[in-house]
């Protein structure tokens, strides 16, 4: 066997063996940042939980607050008068019933006799003390609380505040919210599922028995638990923590009640099909790379094989190098020598041309999917996706330079009802418009994102908190004085909008939207179409 010959077969094997190592790497790379994003996503699901669970405590603490205070409701009680308290408080009941914002009103007498409840009012002067421990506890410690509680009625989030008067406790009032009321709110925050999973000896020892076997019909049962999920879906563990199943991840938080008694779980449920496809195409694109590089090698090969023969290396050395830095505007032209150096030459550059070709498409492959992972398909705004990527980066920036970042949030005011009235083709088409007329007001290094639904932010950078609201009064008015037309179809457009800038002590940028948020949530409240600051 000729010298070339083994050099051929050596070098073979020597490339077999390079491109197996690279994939078994790759693939452990894509195995490790898989367990990294399934670790983020649970972080973000854990803060996202607290974040409901703080803002759901501190409006059902205030409602509480001002019925157990209320001086109309404190007359009923020392008159030991139901029907005026149903009077006072039935219309109220059922407009925050109809909204969902609530799911239970119930007034005591101490100890833990109930008064007046309205899910049930045909009930009264029952003690219910071994089911509502909470309110045995308030009569005794004369303090509010928070906490999950599975009644007679319902397993759910509730407050209970203690209704005093000169001193002496009169009774308490609990104002509640139902459990799957949590699915609804991490459905907005783009969730695929969210899955309630309940004890099920607690509910079967504490909720009435026609209203367990409704839920019971509804639900799967493993382990005693009680699982409920639109998917039908029990195709993971209960246990506190994250999992991944397939392209899903599972964030899995575990719930006490007000005994410290295992309550249940809230499980979301996100889709990372995409995520995947992502890291599969970033390990495609570093192979393709590799190839790259064995080519280059192979070149080089070739001009040491042609040293040796013809004495030509300096030449094939220079055109190597050409072709290995990308420089492929130096290519030379092609040889007219019909000779072995000649085609040889050719050949080079012939290759080197396909290659160049193929970075060129590869650059705007890989583009035009970073694009596409990152941007809003409706409204061409950027994703949650990019501020979850990239919001760090402009935090750190920010900040390490001592610049302010300032976030504007806005969402469309009764946005629900424009959708129930029009359908959601025209809701599409007013997101579209809104996307536009925002975009129309912003400077060129203004961030726009669709944060979820209805509901955008901006992130500015290098301004003052007084030149944001200026840049917010022209959205608004710009939105306000927009004619949303489509066919026959023609409304008036109004948002609501909170801002809010950087503090000293915030460590991401997602401390900066919650105060936004909670600014956006004042608007609503303080009649929207208007601006908290």
């Amino acid at each position: 066997m000729k010298f070339r010959h083994k050099v051929y077969i050596t070098l073979s094997f020597i490339f077999v063996f390079l491109l197996i190592l690279i994939y078994k790497v790759e693939e452990e790379n894509i195995k490790t940042a898989e367990k990294i994003v399934q670790k983020s996503i649970y972080e973000h699901r854990k803060s996202e939980l607290q974040t409901i669970l703080d803002e759901k405590t501190k409006f059902l603490f205030s409602v509480a607050q001002s019925l157990a205070k209320h001086p109309e409701i404190i007359k009923a009680y020392l008159s030991n008068d139901r029907q005026k308290i149903i009077n006072i408080i039935l219309p109220f009941w059922k407009s925050l019933k109809k909204e969902n914002f609530i799911y239970e009103i119930h007034f005591f007498k101490r100890p833990a006799n109930s008064f007046v409840n309205f899910s049930d009012l045909s009930k009264c002067n029952e003690n219910i003390s071994q089911i509502r421990v909470d309110i045995d506890a308030v009569s005794k410690t004369f303090q509010p609380s928070s906490h999950f509680l599975v009644c007679r009625t319902f397993p759910g989030f509730r407050v209970t505040y203690p209704i005093i008067y000169e001193d002496k406790l009169l009774g308490s009032v609990s104002v509640g919210l139902d459990i799957f009321s949590f699915k609804k709110y991490f459905k907005k925050l783009e969730a695929k599922d969210v899955i309630i999973v309940l004890n099920n000896k607690l509910l079967k020892k504490s909720l009435q028995e026609n209203i367990y076997a409704s839920l019971k019909k509804e639900s799967q049962i493993k382990n005693n638990f009680l699982i409920i999920s639109d998917a039908n879906s029990t195709h993971f563990k209960i246990e506190e923590g994250t999992e991944q199943n397939s392209d899903l991840v599972f964030s899995k938080f575990k719930i006490e009640d007000f005994k410290k008694d295992l309550f249940g779980y809230i499980i979301v449920v996100d889709d990372i099909k995409e995520m995947k496809e992502f890291l599969d195409k970033h390990f495609l694109y570093k192979n393709l790379i590799i190839t790259q590089l064995i080519f280059i090698l192979f070149f080089i090969y070739i001009v040491f094989i042609i040293k040796m023969i013809f004495k030509k290396a300096v030449f094939l050395e220079k055109l190597t190098n050409i072709i290995k830095e990308k420089k492929f505007e130096n290519l030379p032209t092609k040889s007219n020598v019909n000779s072995i150096f000649g085609k040889l030459q050719n050949s080079i550059i012939d290759t080197a041309r396909e290659l160049e070709t193929h970075i060129n498409l590869l650059t705007q492959e890989i583009e035009h999917y970073k694009n596409k992972s990152f941007i809003d398909p409706l409204t061409k705004a950027f994703n949650r996706r990019f501020l979850e990527e990239y919001g760090k980066i402009i935090f750190e920036r920010d900040k390490l330079k001592k610049s302010n970042i300032i976030i504007i949030m806005f969402d469309i005011d009764d946005f629900k009802q424009l959708n129930d009235t029009y359908g959601h083709d025209f809701g599409d088409f007013i997101l579209e418009e809104i996307a536009k007329v925002v975009k129309s007001q912003l400077r060129e290094e203004d961030i726009f994102v669709r944060y979820g639904g209805e509901e955008f932010l901006i992130v500015l950078e290098k301004i003052s908190l007084k030149d944001s609201y200026k840049i917010a009064q022209k959205i608004l008015k710009a939105i306000n004085s927009y004619k949303f037309e489509l066919g026959d179809t023609n409304v008036k457009i109004t948002i609501s909008v909170g801002i809010s800038e950087i503090h000293p002590e915030d460590k991401t940028i997602f401390d900066i939207i919650k105060r936004a948020d909670e600014k956006l949530y004042k608007a609503k409240k303080s009649g929207k179409n208007r601006i908290e600051i």
